[in-house]
Parts: structure tokens; C-alpha cells; sequence
């Protein structure tokens, strides 16, 4: 008895990380596939598996597509997703990873009308971010998250609900959603982009967003927390709260000591900061690098709270 061949599959969902992967769209069922998942591979047959990813248009009941390139980056064919702008039931596009010249090829993309609500760039090109310039036309998008900076002149669709944003420069673009409700954002700040503090302060103004449901904060950095901690309690949307940062950062520039009181002092004020914050219910403080070791800093890279202090202080709001 043979197996019938591919095409008669009545399958819906289909996900694959070996090299040759893409070769597989050609015999995948056109009718019935919704949601397709693809990390790709390098290696000697990348080039030839690459030119395969124009076999993409062929599927045209596609619904969900994620694009992955975790195991270093991948060289797109020219053109070779040029073909998904013939997918008109494709709601949700997700591309990860790192990649050679796909920048182009996604703007190109979403330079056309796709029915996109669902889109998620976390990825980087070459060493530069994956980013787009213009998606405000995409009308039907309510779900998106970006990975890397946006450029400080962007707009972002008026009825997104969800946004992800990390490496946040500027506040603007977001401050301007009034349908937002559901924000994760990791501000970031450096003098070259932002001169003076008031950028930084502009985080209590997410508070005046009207449909703000849910606020997730993220820092990757000592300052950018301990400068922004007396705005959290301003906030009662902010219900989750990560601050993570590096010991190779907080230590050496300017001798152990002084760096070492440097940052007792804004984990300090981050530490009242989380505590004022009475709507948290997800507060994770940690460290990565080298310098665990470190004088006043605890084991396994970890900052340990005194949660008895931390949690009467708490309750006394």
C-alpha cells in the first residue's frame, strides 16, 4: 500500500529546524495549512534552501508565519518573500533571529496591504536592528512587538492594543496610542540621544494612556531604574517590574569602592521605588556577568532583597 503524497494532508500546522527545511514548502498542503514555523539553518545548502522560501506563495490558507534565524545569520534569496504579499488570510508574521539583507525585503512587504494584526520584529541584519519605517497603514494590526529601537520620527498604528518595545528611546510614538492597553516596554537612555533627564521622566505619562490596562517595565540598566523609581508609584497600571543589569557595567570605572557605593545608593532607590509601587504583583531583581563576588552583593549574580523589610513597607503604604 503506498502513502498518499503530501498534497492530500490534511494538515494545519507544520514546524521544522532541520537545514533543508524550506524544500519541504513545495509539497506542503496549499488547502489546509494555517501555521508554519521555520528556523532556518546555515550551511553549504543554505543558498539553494533559501531561493525555496518562494514557495511560500503557494500556500495561500497561511494564517500564522514564523521566520527564525537563531543559529547565526541567514542570507535571504532576493525576492524570495515577495511572494507573501499574495497571502490574504496571513494575520500574524513573526521574524527572529539574525539575518543578512532582509530589511529591504521586509519593508517591501509591509509596504503592501496585507491583513496583518499580529507582528513581531526581534531580530537583527548584518549587525544593524531589524526595524520598520513606515506601518501605519497596516489598519488591521493590533498586536506588535518590536526588539530594537524605533527611530525617534516613526508613528505607530493609532488602534494597537498590545506593544512591545524594547531599547526605547523616545516616548512619544507610544504616548500618542489612545486604544493601548496592554504595554511592555523597556526604556533605555543614553546622552547621545537624549540630552537631559526630562526623556527619562516622561515614563509617568504612560499612566494618562485611557485604555492602559497592564504596564511591564524592563531596565537593563542600575541608572535608568534608580532615575525613573519615584515615577512607579504614579503608575497603577505598572503590575510587573524587572530589573536586570550587568556587574561588568556597574564595576571598574571608577574603582571598586566608589562603584560599589554607587550602586548600593540606586538599588536603594529602587528598592523604594518597587515598594511604593502597591499594584506590582511581579518584581524580579537580578545580575549577569562577571562579579558575583563582589562586596554587598549576593551569590549566583543575584541582588537579595531583605523581603521582610521590603514587604512591611509595603503594607504600611
Amino acid at each position: 500500500m503506498h502513502a498518499p503524497p503530501p498534497s492530500s494532508w490534511r494538515l494545519s500546522s507544520f514546524s521544522c529546524d532541520l537545514p533543508g527545511a524550506p524544500a519541504l514548502l513545495a509539497v506542503l498542503p496549499a488547502h489546509s495549512l494555517t501555521h508554519l514555523e521555520l528556523d532556518l539553518q546555515q550551511g553549504a545548502a543554505a543558498e539553494g534552501a533559501s531561493m525555496e522560501l518562494r514557495q511560500l506563495a503557494r500556500l495561500t490558507s497561511l494564517q500564522i508565519l514564523c521566520l527564525a534565524s537563531n543559529n547565526g545569520p541567514y542570507r535571504l534569496w532576493s525576492g524570495c518573500l515577495a511572494g507573501l504579499v499574495q497571502l490574504r488570510q496571513l494575520t500574524t508574521l513573526k521574524l527572529e533571529g539574525q539575518w543578512y539583507n532582509i530589511n529591504e525585503e521586509v519593508q517591501q512587504l509591509l509596504d503592501c496591504q496585507l491583513p496583518l494584526r499580529h507582528l513581531e520584529m526581534d531580530g537583527a541584519v548584518g549587525g544593524a536592528d531589524m526595524k520598520p519605517q513606515s506601518i501605519t497603514h497596516l489598519t488591521q494590526l493590533t498586536q506588535l512587538s518590536i526588539v530594537h529601537e524605533v527611530d525617534r520620527g516613526v508613528a505607530l498604528p493609532a488602534q494597537l492594543q498590545r506593544l512591545c518595545l524594547v531599547n526605547c528611546f523616545y516616548l512619544a510614538p507610544v504616548l500618542a496610542l489612545q486604544q493601548l492597553q496592554h504595554l511592555t516596554l523597556a526604556p533605555f537612555y543614553d546622552d547621545a540621544f537624549v540630552p537631559g533627564p526630562h526623556e527619562l521622566w516622561r515614563v509617568q505619562e504612560l499612566a494618562q494612556l485611557p485604555a492602559l490596562q497592564t504596564l511591564t517595565l524592563i531596565y537593563a540598566d542600575l541608572h535608568d531604574a534608580a532615575a525613573t523609581a519615584w515615577t512607579w508609584a504614579l503608575m497603577p497600571q505598572l503590575q510587573d517590574l524587572s530589573v536586570e543589569y550587568s556587574y561588568s557595567k556597574v564595576y571598574g570605572v571608577y574603582g571598586l569602592q566608589a562603584e560599589q557605593d554607587l550602586c548600593e545608593h540606586q538599588a536603594a532607590a529602587i528598592l523604594a521605588g518597587a515598594a511604593a509601587a502597591t499594584h506590582l504583583t511581579a518584581l524580579q531583581l537580578c545580575g549577569s556577568g562577571e562579579g558575583s563576588s563582589q562586596p554587598g552583593l549576593g551569590h549566583n549574580n543575584r541582588l537579595y532583597v531583605n523581603c521582610k523589610s521590603f514587604f512591611s513597607h509595603v503594607i504600611a503604604q
